[in-house]
């Protein structure tokens, strides 16, 4: 039996009988101001052990989406009928990690929502010929309108009107991330999905499997590269100085014995603690890393491409690097949406 907490998840009121008898402690503001209730199960941050079968039926013909970790795909709540969108990990300290993050990220309204983590052998479908292994299973809500990315493809680009309203929600999103030390690392237009096809409907952030607390010593260089901002790049690059320092020390250790490998060590830097080492100075990024990741966002949005054109993940750095201004969108282009009283304010172009 899972312990109800003593508050409700997002609106912070006192679980009540109606919480306790429908199970659910994840209401929105809205729904709670009206006291209506969604019946849904009771959210778990803890892998729960017992078959997943057990509470759902994972309709294994529906896929969402195919990742690294293998498809995502929907499942029904026995108790109700209510599907949910079913994701597959690898059973790895990392992607505990992401479903402990992507739980304490939930709260938010433009956060994709997760209502319980199981720990499970089981295979990948009835036509899937590998042994059954252990996975880790995220049951998140059924995010309907499909991805930015896709709705970008759709409309060519968005009025200023149009991505002034996806951005705004993004980056209230990525700021109640910050606020609880969460940095995203993988922001990109595929990692944002809609709740519906309506042109109003609301965007909330996904996919927390590059996510970390910001302790102020991040330096592990994930990314994706049209979206890397220079300072994970910087990172990347003092890594791998440091590990061909490694190696140069543990090679002149085979071949002279273990105090050269000292003496290497202590003359470059290598092993110093709390970030990746180059020379004396410590390189290491923070949460705010994000925010390029928004920029090239909001390029996309308007423009319909990314800020370069080039697949070649070398050119990419270098021009990511580089940090040169974008060029201006041109003003004979410009929508009359930037303007309207519900715009919340307008876009500051490069050089402006």
């Amino acid at each position: 039996m899972i312990r109800l907490p003593d508050t409700c998840r997002t609106c912070a009121e006192r679980v009540d009988s109606t919480h306790l008898n429908i199970g659910h402690y994840s209401c929105s503001p809205r729904q709670h101001r009206q006291t209506k209730y969604l019946v849904v199960h009771i959210a778990s941050r803890t892998p729960q052990t017992h078959p997943i079968t057990d509470d759902y039926e994972i309709l294994w013909d529906r896929k969402l989406g195919t990742g690294i970790n293998g498809a995502v795909v929907v499942c029904r709540l026995r108790a109700s009928g209510e599907l949910f969108a079913l994701k597959f990990l690898r059973n790895r300290k990392e992607s505990r990690r992401e479903i402990a993050l992507h739980f304490k990220c939930a709260a938010h309204p433009n956060v994709v929502k997760v209502f319980a983590a199981y720990s499970n052998v089981i295979g990948r479908g009835p036509r899937d010929g590998k042994a059954p292994q252990r996975s880790l299973l995220l049951v998140m809500e059924m995010m309907r309108g499909g991805e930015l990315f896709d709705r970008v493809i759709e409309k060519q680009s968005l009025t200023e009107a149009e991505a002034s309203a996806a951005m705004r929600q993004v980056v209230e999103a990525l700021r109640y991330c910050h606020s609880l030390d969460v940095a995203h690392r993988d922001l990109k237009p595929e990692n944002l999905l809609y709740a519906s096809k309506a042109d109003d409907a609301l965007l909330k952030l996904s996919d927390f499997g590059f996510a970390k607390i910001d302790r102020g010593d991040l330096v592990t260089p994930v990314y994706t590269p049209y979206y890397v901002p220079p300072q994970i790049l910087a990172a990347q690059t003092a890594h791998r100085a440091r590990k061909d320092r490694e190696a140069a020390a543990a090679a002149a250790a085979a071949a002279q014995g273990g105090a050269c490998a000292v003496v290497l060590a202590a003359g470059t830097g290598a092993g110093v603690a709390g970030g990746v080492a180059g020379g004396s100075q410590v390189v290491a990024y923070d949460k705010s890393c994000d925010m390029w990741s928004i920029g090239v966002i909001l390029y996309i949005l308007l423009c319909g491409y990314p800020h370069s054109n080039r697949r070649c993940p070398g050119k990419i750095s270098r021009r990511a690097c580089s940090a040169r201004s974008m060029p201006a969108r041109s003003t004979s282009t410009s929508s009359t949406g930037a303007a309207s009283p519900t715009t919340p304010r307008r876009f500051v172009r490069a050089g402006a």
